[in-house]
């Protein structure tokens, strides 16, 4: 998470100004309702996993929030990252829209823009509300009411996705221009043609919205079947909308697709709607058939595995593959949903069996392996010899160039079966495909991975998570200090040394605060190190959820001594454990071991002379 390093094309400046701008505690009510603490603290439920007790600490003096719950932190740009999966650059983009902050780009950043896309982005909004209003109250839109009637859309989901009709004329040009906006603004939100008249006519609308619910463009379906241009067109590529670049989303999909783990990609914009309307919020289309590498990274952002339900004709099938195997090479977990011949999602929801039949569908989606086999052995004739012939030479350079694995092996079989191979032949198909050893793996539909990773996390939790007295001292120590260093008070000289923090993060933190001080400690100056970044995150808001941070300074001061004292004794305890094990008898006795033991035990007295007897005993 660096800043000028990572961000590359926004000024250090611009991006301390949107820091410096950003309400943290207006964005985070969006999504929960925060209760005022004290002061600049709040709490509230997460709103990245579910709870029933607030845990999410908000801090909104220094900017930073933390999760006790499930440990999320971080400042106003991680937050909006992680909520709208944007990118370090969007996400500053987006909170210098929002908060009004006009940012400056590096020269020779390249392909960023350099003036605002403010006014391009409400110029685009604003278009999407009029086209709104003319579905629901003009009279030219009556066939347009007429055919969402037809494909089942509820005006509830009408109003979800901002459904819209353009009529005829140049209606929204004019009424742009008189609110100020110029051709220029309008051509470059592609509401215009060259003439400066309205792009879309008579068409129903679809707007096009980003992962932070900002219309970028629009899709305008055809009405008529004498109306010119494609069933479809969209806006043309400019600042705000890019086909190749872009994913049609549905309302709500980033939060949908995180509970899923997965996204549903299907071909158009209705199959997007007739989805979403049967409950499936994590659906989404991509625009056109042919994947694209940027398409996949908004894919990547959604969840890590993506199940495709695009149409079954031969043309969809091969496009498919296109898709699965661009996506796959970027180490997406992907799958292929079979749909019934001559159906699309949104004919299996309202007319082959709803929603519980596009369920099982879903739930029976394939491998790519298994969908190119599917496809290889469905393209031919398998009573044609040369047809026959065809498809084994295609099926060797197939399963050739795929990993050895229990899928390939399953996919390999099915070919042995389907084109009837004896015993030798199966042999030389194996020999052809380069079959390997057989591999020790754990079949698919174990559980195992799943425990593995049970135990690892509570391994996790057991030796470093919030319940470990150690860290929770260690943490409660750092910021305190923190909270001195702020107020100007010294703390170089209390802190323990770097040796008795149990964490390297810790010991970190503390060389910041002995060498630089608060500042050191800045979001700004600490995001190269994401586990540091995460670390002032936590810290900013836990004297505050403790009440540490109500005390008065000489009180604070007083906590800080102690916990110091606390925090050494645990390392004296921890070290005195070790050169105990190290001591031997006899003549295995380790002398060395002896002398540290004895220092040991003579600064644990110094630090805790109330604990002599029991660290004599």
């Amino acid at each position: 998470m660096a800043t000028g390093a990572k961000s590359g094309r926004i000024t250090q400046q611009s991006i301390d100004a949107v820091l410096q701008r950003a309400d943290l505690s207006d964005l985070v009510g969006g999504f929960t309702q925060l209760r005022r603490t004290g002061g600049d603290s709040f709490m509230g439920r997460c709103p990245f996993h579910d709870e029933r007790t607030p845990s999410f600490s908000v801090n909104s003096a220094k900017g930073l929030y933390h999760c006790f719950g499930c440990g999320v932190g971080g400042d106003v740009i991680s937050f909006v990252r992680a909520k709208y999966a944007l990118d370090f650059i969007e996400s500053v983009e987006f909170l210098a829209e929002r908060y009004r902050v006009e940012i400056e780009y590096e020269e020779g950043s390249g392909t960023r823009p350099r003036r605002p896309k403010r006014r391009l982005y409400e110029l685009a909004d604003a278009a999407a509300t009029y086209y709104e209003s003319a579905l629901q109250g003009a009279s030219s839109a009556e066939h347009a009411r007429a055919y969402l009637t037809e494909r089942h859309v509820t005006q509830d989901t009408a109003r979800a996705f901002r459904l819209g009709f353009s009529p005829e004329g140049s209606n929204l040009a004019a009424k742009a221009r008189e609110r100020g906006y110029t051709k220029e603004e309008l051509t470059e939100a592609g509401l215009v043609g060259q003439s400066g008249r309205d792009f879309f006519h008579g068409r129903l609308m679809v707007p096009i919205i980003d992962r932070a619910d900002r219309v970028v463009g629009f899709g305008a379906r055809k009405l008529r079947e004498d109306q010119t241009g494609g069933k479809y067109i969209n806006s043309r590529t400019g600042p705000l909308f890019d086909k190749s670049k872009t994913v049609y989303l549905a309302p709500g999909i980033s939060r949908a697709a995180k509970t899923a783990g997965h996204v549903i990609v299907v071909e158009g914009y209705m199959d997007v709607i007739a989805m979403w309307q049967s409950g499936f919020r994590n659906v989404c289309a991509v625009m056109g058939t042919a994947l694209t590498s940027d398409q996949v990274v908004e894919l990547k952002r959604l969840a890590p595995r993506v199940l495709f339900a695009l149409d079954p004709d031969p043309a969809g099938q091969a496009a498919t593959v296109r898709a699965l195997a661009a996506a796959q090479a970027q180490d997406l977990d992907v799958r292929v949903v079979l749909l019934p011949d001559g159906e699309d999602p949104a004919d299996v929801l309202f007319e082959g069996g709803g929603r519980e039949r596009m369920s099982e569908l879903l739930d029976a989606g394939v491998s790519l392996l298994h969908f190119r086999t599917s496809v290889l052995l469905g393209s031919g004739d398998m009573s044609d010899a040369s047809e026959r012939e065809r498809i084994y030479r295609e099926a060797i350079e197939l399963f050739s160039s795929a990993p050895d694995g229990p899928i390939r092996r399953e996919q390999v079989k099915r070919v042995e079966n389907v084109l009837r191979f004896d015993t030798s032949e199966a042999e030389e198909f194996h020999r052809l495909v380069g079959a390997a050893a057989p591999m020790r793996l754990t079949r698919q539909d174990s559980w195992e991975p799943k425990r593995r990773g049970e135990r690892e996390v509570a391994r996790r939790v057991a030796t470093t998570g919030a319940h470990s007295t150690v860290l929770t001292r260690e943490r409660r120590l750092l910021a305190v200090a923190l909270r001195l260093a702020d107020a100007g008070r010294p703390v170089a000289d209390g802190l323990p040394d770097e040796e008795a923090f149990s964490l390297s993060v810790h010991s970190r933190a503390r060389t910041a605060l002995v060498t630089g001080g608060a500042e050191a400690l800045s979001p700004a100056r600490v995001r190269e190190d994401e586990e540091l970044f995460a670390l002032i995150a936590q810290l900013a808001t836990l004297v505050e959820r403790d009440r540490v941070g109500n005390e008065d300074l000489d009180t604070l001061q007083e906590t800080f001594e102690e916990l110091s004292r606390a925090v050494q004794l645990q390392f004296l305890d921890r070290a005195a454990g070790e050169w105990s094990a190290k001591l031997g008898t006899g003549d295995d006795f380790d002398s060395e071991a002896a002398a540290k033991l004895a220092e040991i035990k003579r600064k644990q007295r110094e630090l805790n002379p109330r604990a002599r007897d029991a660290v004599d005993r």
